[in-house]
């Protein structure tokens, strides 16, 4: 691995050279494009994670490697967080796999997860949450960690009962073996303002006061919620992506959030696979359940900074300059701290301590990037192409109808192809924020011909 000699180098070199030697890997792209199977190779715990569950699946090996860092995120909850400013920084991650249906074994990913974490022993010595500063001594107290089982939010969503659990247990994970339901039941009436309140509650370390009082349990007294890791991991296919995430969600930042691994075919395949060795997953989980113990509090991040700064300077110059989906959603903001995720998952599960090291940020930063390439990849090829499309339907029209065609009209013609509601009020304000679409004095629109939504369409 190319990386893994330059970091030998680094660790001989003045903090100087290495800085040169970074900038070098940034310019020729050598954090970018690494398979997420190897990146996580280089972690010895991820290492025994896969090799034991590739035994047992033949899911696709990305979607073991996302279950493994998953895994070890909840294990570390909000236990261990980077000080970025004033705010804390969790490891915990939204996450969703997308594949076909059937023998891609999605679901299988989750449920490895799922019950490796369950079946984990967390003594009380060194499980229990830290009590939030904002509470008061007469109010209920943070629940005691005594297990993984504890660490896994109620299989019934609903945001009400998950503010509600969030008070005693601030650090959970949601699994969701189907995503798209999962988007559905947000839009029903009782999970009125989920999203809004999801990601509120993603943005991990915020002080969140709810005044309304959700159900008589809590005693009438308001929702506190304080120092959040909610973790969300779910599976899905494109066509549930494509029928239920809106251009309402990804403006609004929900979707931005999340990262999505998607496998387009199999590593390999098992007719009948093993059960896996007994020992070894025994072993496995213990040493992951130990994480909690040995990697608590703030991480030491002074070695890596300069690093990180250099990386996000490169990001945000690429994020100005590249004309891609990752900029219409948003998800290049929420990358940067992706990569101190990463970097903290990587770290714990590689050496167990608090002092952040430059192959930690690397192998962090490296994932960023894979699934920011990820990402783009899948929203440039399902629903934002679509919206994509029928706002240049849109634009021809409004082109081939110059200065004669009203608002009204407009809409007309966006129903008859099956443009409504919500999407035709958002491709209309992206023409006009981004088409050079205005409004003549009679009220009707005109375009300009060299507006980037014509390229290649002649007036008939």
């Amino acid at each position: 691995m190319k990386t893994t000699k330059q970091i030998d180098t680094f660790r001989g070199s003045a903090p100087e050279q290495q800085l040169i030697l970074f900038k070098q890997m940034l310019k020729e792209g050598d954090l970018k494009k690494v398979p997420i199977q190897e990146i996580v190779r280089s972690s010895p715990l991820l290492v025994r994670w896969m090799d034991h569950t590739m035994e047992q699946t033949d899911t696709p090996d990305e979607f073991l490697a996302a279950s493994g860092l998953q895994l070890i995120s909840s294990v570390m909850g909000n236990q261990a967080y980077i000080m970025f400013g004033s705010t804390q920084i969790y490891p915990h991650i939204w996450c969703v796999l997308v594949a076909p249906s059937g023998f891609y074994r999605k679901t299988t990913a989750l449920s490895l997860a799922r019950r490796a974490l369950a079946e984990m022993k967390l003594p009380v010595s060194w499980a229990d949450h830290s009590k939030s500063d904002n509470s008061n001594d007469n109010e209920k107290g943070i629940k005691i960690i005594r297990s993984g089982a504890d660490l896994i939010a109620p299989d019934r969503f609903s945001i009400d009962l998950i503010i509600e659990e969030l008070q005693y247990r601030p650090a959970m994970i949601m699994f969701q073996s189907e995503y798209g339901g999962f988007l559905q039941e947000l839009e029903k009436t009782y999970n009125h303002g989920a999203k809004e309140t999801l990601t509120d509650i993603y943005d991990s370390g915020m002080f969140i006061k709810f005044n309304k009082t959700i159900k008589r349990e809590n005693e009438g007294k308001p929702i506190v919620i304080d120092k959040t890791a909610f973790a969300i991991f779910g599976a899905t296919t494109i066509h549930w992506l494509e029928q239920y995430v809106r251009r309402s969600d990804i403006g609004a930042g929900f979707i931005a959030r999340f990262l999505f691994v998607p496998a387009y075919k199999k590593t390999r395949s098992h007719g009948w696979p093993k059960s896996g060795n007994k020992e070894v997953y025994e072993s496995l989980k213990c040493d992951i359940a130990a994480i909690r113990k040995t990697v608590r509090g703030g991480f030491d991040a002074s070695e890596i900074k300069p690093f990180y700064e250099m990386w996000y300077h490169d990001l945000e110059k690429r994020s100005e300059t590249e004309q891609t989906s990752n900029n219409m959603i948003g998800f290049d903001t929420r990358l940067s701290g992706y990569a101190l995720k990463f970097t903290m998952i990587m770290h714990a599960s590689k050496y167990g301590n608090m002092e952040l090291t430059l192959d930690s940020l690397i192998s962090g930063i490296q994932l960023a990037e894979y699934f920011r390439s990820k990402t783009q990849e899948l929203f440039e090829t399902t629903f934002l192409s679509k919206f994509s499309k029928n706002v240049r339907k849109l634009a021809e029209f409004i082109y081939r109808n110059d200065h004669g065609k009203n608002k009204r009209q407009i809409q007309q013609r966006a129903s008859a192809i099956d443009i409504r509601g919500e999407e035709f009020n958002l491709i209309l304000e992206t023409l006009l924020e981004e088409g050079d679409v205005h409004w003549d004095a009679a009220g009707n629109a005109a375009i300009s011909k060299n507006s980037k939504f014509l390229k290649g369409v002649v007036r008939k």
